[in-house]
């Protein structure tokens, strides 16, 4: 970890520097799709690794490790994946994989690296709905990493610009994405939206 050259960094309250509790922390990497097609582990294998920690290193699961692992399937609705080796799947189906296996241990924090880089548009809008159930269901805390500007107006609550300098800002029906975009990236900057509507595709989540 690069150490912070002003200000401070804490963790649910705790500095970095003291923070211990990383079961409760899990990212997902924009590199998780190009993962080793020929690597001969199943779904439920894969996502069976989430629950290995210190303590439990180097064991056998236990039943409920697996309960867990079942329960996050059909939560990230891929339980009909789980016997399928990894080398099988699809960009969007690898993605809500990896997901479940960040989330298997329950985490309070989920980092997500550009995960909609690479899946096909509807792909997109699955595993989005399935954040927001996360959040909703679980109260786990999302922090997605993104470039795709849309993506972020029109699905997050909070947003956070990096140029040179943080700007954020709460993203509501009433709040205009140009204010915090032009106090990070100038005054001649405009987010322009398209009405568009996706109807049929998607059943509720």
């Amino acid at each position: 970890v690069l150490p912070a050259e002003s200000g401070s960094i804490k963790i649910m309250g705790v500095p970095l520097e003291d923070f211990e509790d990383w079961n409760q922390v899990a990212f997902v990497s924009q590199d998780s799709i190009n993962f080793d097609d020929k690597f001969p582990l199943t779904v439920r294998e894969l996502v069976g690794l989430g629950r290995i920690n210190k303590q439990n290193l180097g064991r056998p699961l236990k039943r409920q490790d697996w309960e867990a692992v079942d329960e996050t399937l059909s939560f990230m609705g891929i339980n009909d994946l789980a016997n399928r080796r990894i080398g099988q799947l699809s960009g969007g189906q690898k993605q809500r994989v990896f997901v479940a296996k960040a989330i298997v241990r329950d985490p309070k924090i989920l980092i997500l690296d550009e995960p909609a880089s690479g899946i096909d548009p509807e792909a997109q809008e699955r595993f989005f709905k399935i954040l927001a159930n996360l959040n909703a269901k679980h109260g786990t805390t999302i922090l997605m990493v993104s470039h795709d500007l849309a993506s972020v107006f029109c699905r997050m609550n909070y947003v956070m610009c990096i140029n040179k300098q943080v700007n954020t800002s709460p993203i509501t029906v009433d709040s205009d994405p140009n204010d915090v975009l032009r106090k990070a990236y100038g005054p001649h900057f405009t987010f322009v939206f398209h009405e568009h509507t996706c109807e049929g595709m998607f059943d509720d989540v």
